[in-house]
């Protein structure tokens, strides 16, 4: 299945979503077409176009999640052996043992 990127009045990227709820977007006029896919949806009665990058007309509020720090996620990140020696036993959250 196709995606459609969603972007803010602002032009910075929202997400991505299927092509069905983006077109809903556009049909409803919350949204514009900036891009329009090369083959079209075809429906029983007509064709419309398939949008590719579509832009909310309205800014939309949203936060920014900081990713937690934790130390699975550091460990997992590193590929589970220090950065300096490439041990894989005895590993502390910033990689020395003092």
């Amino acid at each position: 299945m196709d995606r459609v990127l969603v972007l803010n009045s602002d032009f910075t990227p929202l997400n991505v979503t299927s092509v069905c709820r983006g077109y809903t977007l556009v049909s409803r006029g919350k949204a514009e077409i900036l891009k329009v896919g090369e083959s079209p949806i075809i429906t029983g009665m007509s064709s419309v176009v398939r949008p590719l990058i579509i832009r909310f007309l309205n800014y939309v509020k949203y936060r920014l999640r900081a990713v937690k720090l934790k130390r699975e996620r550091i460990y997992k990140r590193d590929g589970w052996k220090c950065v300096y020696c490439e041990n894989k036993k005895n590993l502390t959250i910033d990689h020395v043992i003092p």
